[in-house]
């Protein structure tokens, strides 16, 4: 938690997102997309293929991409430790969740992914379910990333895979079509080995 309160220090020294700003003669622009930065360069209003030569070296747009290269490795720390998070059955509060807002890169990681039953929505303490039920979170620490087993377990797996489909959502790491292996009733039989990839 003391890393992601530094992270949030770090992120309001880069360039701002989604605000284009104007660089010699052309605008600039930073965005969160698709789970990655992306930086896009428009001339009159147009959105360039390529970066312009003249524009590679320009110290504001060095800037840009130096924030670029920061918000990629947050991605790259946030995945993993959200990840973490889920594999541990961390749990966090509905004030941890407000508090992550404060880091565009999280904010954007966690929209993709179902909460524990529902899908959390910046702005608000609560959970959606598949059938929009509401589930409101507290002060407790009762939240965590749900791991395909919780969702197994509760026999609602293949719902939520359906709604992670039907939503063209992509998730930054494997949580509904997350490999698991449940154990078999001859694994049961014989508790201390398996064939299974005999």
């Amino acid at each position: 938690r003391f890393e992601w309160a530094m992270e949030a220090r770090l992120n309001h020294q880069g360039m701002p997102l989604n605000e284009r700003q104007t660089v010699g003669d052309w605008e600039v622009e930073l965005k969160l997309a698709n789970l990655e930065p992306q930086l896009h360069v428009y001339k009159d209003g147009k959105l360039l293929r390529t970066t312009p030569a003249g524009l590679r070296k320009n110290g504001p747009f060095l800037n840009f991409k130096e924030t670029q290269t920061q918000l990629k490795a947050q991605y790259s720390r946030f995945r993993t430790s959200l990840e973490r998070m889920m594999t541990e059955e961390e749990t966090f509060t509905a004030a941890d969740l407000q508090q992550w807002t404060a880091l565009p890169v999280v904010v954007d990681l966690l929209r993709t992914r179902a909460g524990r039953y529902g899908f959390w929505q910046v702005g608000h303490d609560q959970l959606t379910g598949l059938n929009g039920v509401v589930t409101p979170l507290d002060d407790t620490p009762s939240c965590c990333i749900a791991h395909a087993h919780h969702l197994f377990q509760d026999g609602v797996l293949a719902d939520w895979q359906r709604e992670v489909v039907r939503r063209g959502m992509v998730q930054p790491f494997k949580q509904v079509f997350r490999e698991l292996y449940v154990l078999t009733p001859a694994e049961q039989d014989t508790r201390t080995f398996s064939d299974r990839f005999a």
